[in-house]
């Protein structure tokens, strides 16, 4: 849920389909994890087609973007 919430800081949240985000925020859980897939291609087209590994790996890169990007946010905190 946080990577997710956190991505709404970035204008990327919506120039990709909700379903290759999830995707890319699963996988990302996966990684934290340590889980380990051995096919990513296979797995991400098998929940959506447009899922391909390139495009999971480029949101997750979106995503990490967000936390670089971290201090221009923090004049918005209370």
């Amino acid at each position: 849920w946080t990577l997710l919430n956190d991505f709404h800081h970035s204008g990327s949240v919506v120039v990709h389909p909700p379903q290759v985000t999830a995707i890319a925020i699963i996988f990302m859980t996966f990684q934290i994890y340590g889980i380990q897939l051995t096919d990513l291609d296979a797995w991400t087209t098998t929940l959506h087609a447009a899922a391909t590994k390139d495009v999971v790996w480029n949101v997750m890169a979106e995503i990490l973007d967000v936390y670089d990007q971290e201090d221009t946010f923090k004049h918005l905190s209370p």
